[in-house]
């Protein structure tokens, strides 16, 4: 792999046998596979078929790849992003820019039908998201609310009637 390319492999979930004196028959291992860049998913892919079969090859027993792709990369539109930033500005909020994640996020499905951004807001908990001790701050529910209400109105303003995001499908 280009080692410039981010990319992750994780293998999240491994279940063979069940007692601690006996070699399983059988294996099945699960994980998640995260990119920026689409040819560097299909080159993973490829390499995880090759190596999983390589394994299986070397012990003489049958493999199988069930790959199923994942969400695509989230791609912000730059003038949303724009619009965004301006709006929380007006606003008096913090706006921070967000590096690029690696983090699984399924955004990017609603992207391939129009333009749009992502947007982290911050919650005044202690714990990051997915965080089993999780909480919002109620207190950031209201600003919250505000920014969206104030986003939409702007976004709303800013594009023609006739773009394909208000066409109804």
């Amino acid at each position: 792999m280009d080692a410039y390319a981010p990319a992750v492999v994780s293998i999240t979930h491994v279940e063979a046998g069940n007692t601690w004196n006996v070699v399983p028959d059988t294996a099945r291992l699960e994980g998640t596979v995260r990119t920026l860049d689409e040819s560097v998913r299909r080159e993973i892919k490829a390499q995880l078929d090759r190596q999983v079969k390589a394994v299986a090859a070397v012990y003489g027993c049958p493999s199988e790849l069930n790959y199923t792709d994942g969400p695509a990369p989230v791609i912000n539109d730059a003038a949303l992003c724009d619009i965004a930033v301006t709006v929380a500005l007006e606003q008096g909020l913090k706006v921070a820019r967000q590096e690029n994640s690696m983090g699984g996020e399924d955004f990017s499905a609603y992207q391939a039908l129009c333009s749009g951004a992502f947007i982290r807001i911050g919650t005044g908990g202690q714990h990051p998201n997915h965080h089993p001790a999780f909480t919002a701050d109620p207190a950031a529910l209201w600003p919250t609310a505000r920014y969206c209400a104030f986003l939409a109105r702007k976004w709303l303003n800013s594009i023609p009637v006739n773009d394909s995001c208000h066409t109804p499908q």
